[in-house]
């Protein structure tokens, strides 16, 4: 892998450690949702990010934070988002422009153009337990044994199947391959 290549996953892997660590540090849920935009749209590489929350009861979507535009509120089930909101499955569009499924209501009024979409639902679940966790971490300490990573991934799969962690982000995650780069030699 080139040095630029290298430094590129080292990064994305920094953003995901930045935002691990504040929400164990950040008690301002405003502050700690802007990070996590902040440090996905870096991770995807991503001119702008928004992060919508789903309001059931009045059956739209609306913006808790949004780079570049003002509050955005669409129905629920409607646009790529509402459609990702309401199946649960990532979609990714390479031509937001070819997609039926687009809304060019924002791109509007803010007079951005949108190129492409990676929109994925993120939800409430519990995360991993502590021991599983600290398995993937143990390389550090040297009081603590490490597991091999791939036991360790087969783990985070387990839990995955089972509803315990959000499926598609540990895919991304997995398919990235960034945590390669930090598996260290024994």
């Amino acid at each position: 892998m080139s040095d630029p290549a290298l430094a590129r996953r080292l990064s994305k892997l920094q953003s995901i450690l930045d935002v691990a660590k504040a929400m164990t540090a950040e008690r301002q849920l405003d502050r700690l949702l802007a990070l996590v935009v902040d440090e996905a749209a870096k991770v995807a590489e991503a001119d702008r990010c928004t992060l919508f929350l789903a309001d059931r009861e009045k059956g739209e979507l609306w913006s808790k934070v949004a780079h570049g535009a003002e509050p955005i509120r669409i129905p629920l089930g409607a646009g790529i988002a509402g459609a990702v909101a309401a199946s649960g499955v990532p979609i990714r569009i390479d031509d937001a422009y070819a997609d039926a499924r687009f809304n060019d209501g924002v791109d509007r009024g803010t007079g951005y153009r949108t190129r492409n979409i990676l929109a994925v639902p993120m939800r409430n679940s519990s995360p991993p337990r502590p021991p599983r966790s600290d398995a993937l971490t143990a390389s550090d300490r040297p009081y603590k044994k490490a597991m091999p990573p791939e036991r360790a991934l087969d783990l985070l799969a387990d839990e995955a199947r089972r509803g315990q962690i959000d499926a598609p982000l540990l895919g991304v995650f997995v398919d990235a391959g960034v945590w390669r780069e930090t598996v260290r030699p024994r």
